[in-house]
C-alpha cells in the first residue's frame, strides 16, 4: 500500500514549501486538484493490489508511468479529470473487491461483471453518491447485499445476479427512485419480497430468478413501467390479482414459473382469467407460469394472446379442458409447454400452422386420438414430448410427411426400438439442440446426412462403432450441457474445455463408467461438483478449473483412486479439504488455485492439515494459491520426494519456510509470495542455504512476506538452472553477494523494496540471460558497473530510489532490447550518454532526481518508441534540441527543475502527448500556439520560467486546471482564471493624450486584478484577511493561504464548508478542538489508511495542525515565516516517520 495517508499528506505539504516559493499562491487551487486526482489513483492502485497476480497482467497499464485516465477500463471527466467510469467486465480477474473503490467519489459507472471476484461487496461502495450504473454480475461474491447501497441515490442499474449472495433483499432499496434495472437473480437470497420495492415506479426490469425468496409480491403491482419481470424458481405464494395484466401495461417478458402461485387461493376455475386481460398486451413475447398451483379450464382466449408471443409455458399445473383450435393464431410461437396437466380431447390440427415451433411438450395429460399429420409440416421441430396413454396411430408416419428431424422424441409403444449406435446419435443431436443457435454452425456436420462417426469432434471404436471420444474444446460453443451426454455409454474421453457453456454439470455424466478423461475447464459452469462423478471409477484426468463452481469438494471424489490429474482451480469452492483425498495415492497434479478453501479445524479455519504431505506421496504439482489459508506450512510437505512444484501464494500463511525443502531434490518451482511468512528477524532465510541442494530449481518467489535477516551469500550457490528469483518487499538487509554471477541462467531478479546496502557486484555482467533487474527502493551505493552493458538481453532495469553515484554507464547503449530504464532518485552525475539514444525499443527513460549536467543529446529524436521521458530535478542546461519533436510516441515529458533555456522547440508533431512539465527552468520566448490544439493534453506546466507575450485562449488554454503558467512575469492575457495581467494595447505615438489615458486604464485594470481576493490570491477562504481591506500582496499572505490548505488537508473540510459562517471559521474550528479533541476533527480517511500499530496519531496531528494555525494567524506579523514552516514540517516528518517503509505493499 505504500505510505499511510497521513505520511503522504505531510510529505506533500512539506515538499510544497521546500520546492516552490509561497510567492505563488495560485498553486493552492491547483494542488488541491492534484490531491483529489491522487485519491482516485491510489484507490485504483489499491484495487489492483487485491487482484491476484495471475490475472493482474491485464491491468499492466495501471502504474505511475501512465496517466490515470489512460489506464485500461478507466474513464475520466473532460473537465475535472476525476475517474467517472471503471469498466473491467469480462477480464477474468480474480481476487477481492477492495474497499478503496469507495474513494472514487466522482464515479458514475462501475462494471466488474463476468470475473472471478470473491468475498463480500465492500460497504464503502455506498459512498459513491454519483453512481448510476453498478454491475457485479457473474462473480463469486458472497455475504449480504450491503444496505448502504441505498445511499447511491442516482443508481439506474443495479445488477448483482449470478453470485452467492445470501439473506434478504434490503428494504431500503425502495428509496432508489431512479432505478430502471434491478437484477438479483441466481443467488441464494431468502426472506420476503420487500414491499418498499413498490416505490420504484421507474423500474423496467426486475430479475429475482432462482433464489429462495418466499411470500407474496404486493409491491410488484405498483411497478407500472415494468417491461421484464422474472421471479421463476423461488418460493413465492399467495394469490395473483386477475387484473395485474392491466396494471402492468408495458409487460413484454413474464417469467413466474416454479413457485406456489394461485389466483383465487382455492384452486378456482377462474385461475386463468388473468390471461384474458393479457390478450391486450400486444408486445408480450414470453409468458411462463409453469409449475405453480393454477387450476382452471384452458380457455379459448389464450389463442388471442399477442401474435409476437414466442413462449407459452403453463405446464406443471392443474389445468383441464382441451387445447383451443385457435392456437394456430400464435404465429410466432416457438415453445408450447402444457405438459403435466389434466388436458383431454384430441390435438387440434391447427398446431401444424405454427411454423416457428421448436418445442412441443404435451406429455402427462389425458389427450387421445390420432396425432394430427399437420405436425409433419413443422420442419424446425426439435422437441416433441407426447407421452400419454391414449394416442393412436404411428408417430413415424406423421413425421415422414414433412421429413421432420425431431431429435428428442418420447415415442409411443408401437415404434421400433433404437439401435445402440442410434442411441449415441440421438444423444449427440440432443446435445446439439442445447448449444446456442449462433454457435451451432460449427456442428453443422451433425445431421442425418453423415455417419455419426464422421461428425466434427466425434471418434468411434473400430469394432462396435460406438462413440468413444467427443472433443469440442476451444470451439467457443455456448448454451448448456445436455443431460443426454450421459447416454454415451462407451465414452472414454470428453473435452468441452475453452467454451462458454453455462448451467450446471449434469448428474448424468456420472453414468459414463468407462470415462477416463473429463475436461470442462474454462467455461461458466455453476452449481456444485456432482457427487455422481465418483461413479466414474476409471477417471485419470478431471479438469474443471476456471468455472463458477461453488459449494465444497465432494468427499466422494476420494474414491477415484486412479486419478492422476485433478484441477479445480479458479472456481468458488469453499469448505474444508476432505480427508478422503488422502486416498488419491496416484495423484500427480492437484490444483485448488484461486478458490475460497478453508482448513480442517473448525476453531482455526484455514489451517492446512499438519499431515497433508503424507497424504499424496506421488504428487508432483500442488497449487493452492489464492485461497483463505492460514497457519504454518505443513512440516510434512517436504516429505513428498516427488514434488516438483509447490504454490501457496496469495494466502495468509505464517511461520517459517522450512529448510527441509532442501531434501526435495526434484523441486523446480517454489512460489510462496504474498503471505505473512517470517518474523522480520535473522534466521528467516535459512531455507535459502538448504535450497542449494535443489539443483533443478527454476523459480523461487518469496516476495511480499515478513522475511528478515541478512541476505546470505549462499544464494549465489542456488541452482544454475534458476531463471527467476524474487525476494522483494521483505526486511532483508546486507549486500548482494559478489558471486551472484554464478546464477548464469537467471532471467528475472527482484530484490526491490528491502534494506540492502553496498554496491552492485561487478559479477552481475555474467548474467547474460538476464531480462529484468529490479533493485529499486533500497539503500545501495557505489557506481553502476560499466560492464552492465554486457547484459544485452536486458528488457527492464529498475535502480531508482537508491544512492548510486558516479556517471550513467555509456555501455548501456549495448542493451539493444531495453524498453524500461529507471535510474532516477540516486546521486548520479555527469552527462547523459549519447549511446542511450541508440536504444530504439526504449519506451520509458527515467533519470530524474540526480545531479546530471550538460544538455539533452540531439540524438533524442531517434527514440521513436519513447512514451515517457523523465529528466526532472537535475542540473541540465542548454537549449532543448529540435529533434525532440521527432519522438512521435511521446505521451509524458518531465523536464522540470533544470536550467534549460531558449525557446520551446517545435514539438507540434507530438499530437498524442498527455503531460508536459517544463516548469522551473530558464525557458523564454512565447508559448507556442499549436499547444492549444493538443486534444490529448491533460496537464501543461510552464510555470517559473521566462516566457513572455500573450497566452493563448483557445483549446486547452481555456481550462485553468490543465495549464499552469505562473511565475512568468512577462506573460499577459489568457483566461481570467490564470490571473495574469492584461496585455497593454500599443497606440500610435502622436496620440499622446489618448495613449496616456489608455495606459492609465490598463494599469488600473491590472492593479485592480492584483488586489482582487478572488483573483491573484486564490479563492474565497484561502485569501489573507488583509487583502480584503486593500492590502498589498506579500509573503505573509501566501503563508496564510498555505496554513488554510494545511488545515484543510488534515481536517477534510474546506474553508468554504457550509459549517463555517460569521466568525466561526476553519481556523477557529480547529483551534477549539486542540489539544483534547483532535481526533474529532481529523479526516477519518487518515485514521484508516495504513498506519502501523501503535502509531502516535494524536500527537502527530496536534503538531501538524498547530503549524497550520500559526501560519494563518489573523495578524500578518504573528504568522510563521516560510522557512520556519518548512523546517517544522520536515522535523515532524523525521520525528514520526523515521522508517522508510511503514507498511508492506
Amino acid at each position: 500500500m505504500g505510505f499511510p495517508c497521513i505520511v503522504m499528506r505531510l510529505i506533500l505539504v512539506s515538499a510544497l514549501l521546500v520546492s516552490v516559493s509561497l510567492e505563488h499562491s495560485d498553486m493552492v487551487c491547483a494542488q488541491t486538484i492534484r490531491l483529489t486526482e491522487e485519491t482516485d489513483k491510489q484507490a485504483l492502485l489499491e484495487f489492483k493490489s487485491q487482484v491476484s497476480e495471475t490475472s493482474r497482467v491485464v491491468l499492466g497499464s495501471w502504474n505511475d508511468s501512465l496517466p490515470l485516465c489512460s489506464w485500461t477500463g478507466v474513464k475520466c471527466g473532460l473537465k475535472h479529470r476525476r475517474v467517472t467510469g471503471v469498466d473491467l467486465g469480462g477480464l477474468k480477474l480474480t481476487g477481492v473487491v477492495s474497499p478503496f473503490v469507495g474513494n472514487l467519489s466522482f464515479l458514475r459507472s462501475l462494471n466488474l461483471a463476468d470475473n472471478f471476484f470473491r468475498g463480500a461487496i465492500p460497504l464503502e461502495v455506498g459512498n459513491l453518491f454519483w453512481l448510476q450504473y453498478l454491475n457485479m454480475s457473474n462473480n463469486f461474491l458472497g455475504g449480504m447485499i450491503p444496505v448502504v447501497l441505498s445511499n447511491c441515490s442516482s443508481l439506474s442499474t443495479l445488477d448483482l445476479s449470478s453470485n452467492h449472495l445470501e439473506q434478504g433483499v434490503p428494504f431500503e432499496f425502495g428509496s432508489l427512485s431512479k432505478l430502471v434495472i434491478l437484477s438479483l437473480g441466481r443467488n441464494n437470497l431468502t426472506g420476503k419480497f420487500p414491499a418498499s420495492l413498490g416505490n420504484l415506479t421507474s423500474l423496467q426490469m426486475l430479475d429475482f430468478i432462482y433464489n429462495q425468496i418466499e411470500g407474496e409480491i404486493p409491491g410488484v403491482y405498483n411497478l407500472s413501467s415494468l417491461i421484464f419481470l422474472s421471479i421463476t424458481g423461488n418460493s413465492f405464494s399467495g394469490t395473483l390479482r386477475p387484473d395485474f395484466g392491466s396494471i402492468l401495461p408495458n409487460l413484454q417478458i413474464l417469467y413466474m414459473g416454479i413457485n406456489n402461485f394461485t389466483v383465487s387461493g382455492n384452486y378456482s376455475s377462474a385461475d386463468l382469467d388473468f390471461l384474458g386481460i393479457l390478450t391486450n398486451r400486444s408486445q408480450l413475447q414470453y409468458l411462463n407460469f409453469g409449475f405453480n398451483k393454477l387450476s382452471s379450464q384452458l380457455l379459448v382466449f389464450i389463442a388471442n394472446l399477442s401474435t409476437q408471443l414466442t413462449e407459452l409455458s403453463l405446464g406443471g399445473n392443474l389445468i383441464y379442458g382441451s387445447i383451443p383450435h385457435g392456437i394456430g393464431n400464435l404465429v410466432s410461437l416457438q415453445t408450447l409447454d402444457l405438459g403435466e396437466n389434466l388436458l383431454t380431447d384430441i390435438l387440434p390440427p391447427s398446431l401444424g400452422e405454427l411454423s416457428e415451433l421448436r418445442k412441443v411438450l404435451l406429455y402427462s395429460n389425458e389427450l387421445y386420438g390420432e396425432i394430427a399429420s399437420s405436425l409433419g409440416n413443422i420442419s424446425g421441430l426439435t422437441y416433441l414430448y407426447l407421452l400419454n396413454k391414449s394416442f393412436e396411430g404411428s408417430i413415424l408416419q406423421v413425421l415422414e410427411v414433412g421429413k421432420v428431424g425431431v431429435v428428442n422424441l418420447i415415442r409411443l409403444g408401437d415404434s421400433r426400438e433404437l439401435k445402440d449406435d442410434e442411441t449415441d446419435k440421438q444423444a449427440l443431436l440432443e446435445f446439439k439442440s442445447q448449444v446456442s443457435v449462433d454457435k451451432g454452425v460449427v456442428l453443422s456436420s451433425w445431421n442425418n446426412s453423415f455417419p455419426v462417426c464422421n461428425w466434427n469432434g466425434v471418434k468411434c471404436g473400430r469394432k462396435h462403432k460406438r462413440v468413444t471420444s467427443l472433443d469440442l474444446g476451444g470451439l467457443q460453443l455456448g448454451g448448456v450441457i445436455s443431460p443426454s451426454i450421459g447416454n454415451l455409454s462407451f465414452l472414454i474421453s470428453l473435452n468441452l474445455s475453452d467454451n462458454s457453456f453455462g448451467g450446471t454439470i449434469p448428474q448424468e455424466v456420472g453414468n459414463l463408467f468407462r470415462l477416463e478423461h473429463l475436461y470442462m475447464r474454462s467455461n461458466v459452469l455453476g452449481g456444485g461438483i456432482p457427487i455422481s462423478l465418483s461413479n466414474c471409477s476409471r477417471l485419470l484426468d478431471l479438469l474443471l478449473d476456471s468455472n463458477h463452481l461453488g459449494e465444497g469438494v465432494p468427499p466422494e471424489l476420494g474414491s477415484l483412486t486412479k486419478l492422476a490429474n485433478l484441477d479445480l482451480g479458479q472456481n468458488n469452492l469453499k469448505g474444508k479439504f476432505p480427508a478422503s483425498l488422502g486416498n488419491l495415492t496416484s495423484l500427480r497434479r492437484f490444483s485448488l488455485l484461486s478458490n475460497n478453501m478453508e482448513g480442517e479445524i473448525p476453531d482455526d479455519i484455514g489451517t492446512l492439515r499438519p499431515d497433508f504431505g503424507n497424504m499424496l506421496p506421488n504428487l508432483r504439482d500442488l497449487s493452492m494459491g489464492g485461497n483463505n489459508l492460514t497457519g504454518a506450512i505443513p512440516a510434512t510437505l517436504p516429505n513428498i520426494s516427488s514434488l516438483e512444484k509447490l504454490g501457496i501464494e496469495y494466502n495468509s500463511m505464517t511461520g517459517s519456510i522450512s529448510p527441509s525443502f532442501g531434501k526435495v531434490r526434484n523441486l523446480r518451482i517454489l512460489v510462496l509470495h504474498r503471505n505473512s511468512l517470517g518474523s522480520g528477524s535473522s534466521g528467516d532465510l535459512k531455507f535459502l542455504g538448504a535450497l542449494t541442494n535443489c539443483t533443478q530449481l527454476l523459480r523461487l518467489h518469496v516476495s511480499d512476506n515478513k522475511l528478515g535477516g541478512g541476505l546470505p551469500a549462499s544464494i549465489a550457490n542456488l541452482s544454475t538452472n534458476l531463471i527467476s528469483l524474487g525476494l522483494s518487499t521483505n526486511f532483508i538487509y546486507g549486500s548482494i553477494p559478489n558471486d551472484i554471477g554464478n546464477l548464469i541462467s537467471l532471467q528475472r531478479l527482484g530484490l526491490q523494496e528491502n534494506q540492502l546496502t553496498g554496491p552492485l557486484p561487478t559479477s552481475i555482467d555474467r548474467l547474460l540471460q538476464l531480462e529484468g533487474l529490479n533493485l529499486h527502493s533500497n539503500s545501495m551505493s557505489g557506481e553502476i558497473p560499466s560492464t552492465i552493458g554486457n547484459i544485452t538481453r536486458l528488457d527492464l532495469l529498475y535502480l531508482f530510489n537508491n544512492s548510486f553515484e558516479g556517471i550513467v554507464p555509456s555501455s548501456l547503449g549495448k542493451c539493444k532490447n531495453l524498453r524500461e530504464l529507471w535510474i532516477g532518485s540516486n546521486k548520479l552525475n555527469g552527462t547523459i550518454p549519447r549511446e542511450i539514444m541508440q536504444i530504439r525499443p526504449l519506451v520509458y527513460l527515467g533519470l530524474s532526481g540526480n545531479s546530471l549536467t550538460g544538455s539533452l543529446p540531439e540524438d533524442i529524436g531517434r527514440l521513436q518508441n519513447l512514451g515517457q521521458l523523465s529528466l526532472s530535478g537535475n542540473k541540465l542546461s542548454g537549449q532543448l534540441p529540435q529533434t525532440l519533436g521527432n519522438c512521435l510516441s511521446l505521451e509524458q515529458l518531465y523536464l522540470q527543475g533544470n536550467s534549460f533555456d531558449g525557446d520551446i522547440p517545435d514539438i507540434s508533431g507530438l499530437v498524442g502527448i498527455k503531460r508536459v512539465d517544463l516548469s522551473k527552468n530558464n525557458l523564454s520566448g512565447s508559448i507556442p500556439g499549436y499547444l492549444a490544439n493538443f486534444s490529448e493534453l491533460e496537464n501543461l506546466n510552464l510555470s517559473i520560467n521566462n516566457f513572455e507575450g500573450r497566452v493563448p485562449t483557445e483549446g486547452i488554454f481555456k481550462n485553468a486546471t490543465i495549464v499552469l503558467v505562473f511565475g512568468n512575469k512577462n506573460l499577459c492575457g489568457g483566461i481570467k482564471e490564470l490571473k495574469l495581467k492584461s496585455c497593454i494595447v500599443q497606440t500610435p505615438p502622436m496620440e499622446t493624450k489618448h495613449s496616456s489615458h489608455l495606459k492609465k486604464v490598463a494599469i488600473g485594470e491590472s492593479f485592480f486584478n492584483q488586489l482582487s481576493s478572488a483573483g491573484v490570491r486564490g479563492t474565497i477562504g484561502y485569501a489573507a484577511p488583509e487583502y480584503g481591506m486593500g492590502g498589498e500582496p506579500s509573503i505573509h499572505g501566501d503563508v496564510y493561504s498555505f496554513g488554510v490548505l494545511l488545515l484543510e488537508m488534515f481536517s477534510g473540510k474546506r474553508p468554504t464548508n457550509e459549517l463555517f459562517e460569521g466568525s466561526f471559521t476553519l481556523h477557529s474550528y480547529t483551534k477549539s478542538a486542540l489539544p483534547e479533541r483532535v481526533l474529532d476533527i481529523a479526516d477519518k480517511s487518515i485514521l484508516h489508511n495504513g498506519l502501523r500499530v501503535g502509531f502516535p496519531v494524536v500527537e502527530c496531528l496536534k503538531v501538524i495542525l498547530d503549524v497550520g494555525l500559526r501560519c494563518c494567524e489573523e495578524s500578518p506579523t504573528n504568522r510563521l515565516a516560510t522557512s520556519e514552516a518548512a523546517k517544522e514540517l520536515i522535523s515532524i516528518r523525521e520525528r514520526f516517520f523515521k522508517t522508510r517503509r511503514t507498511t508492506r505493499r
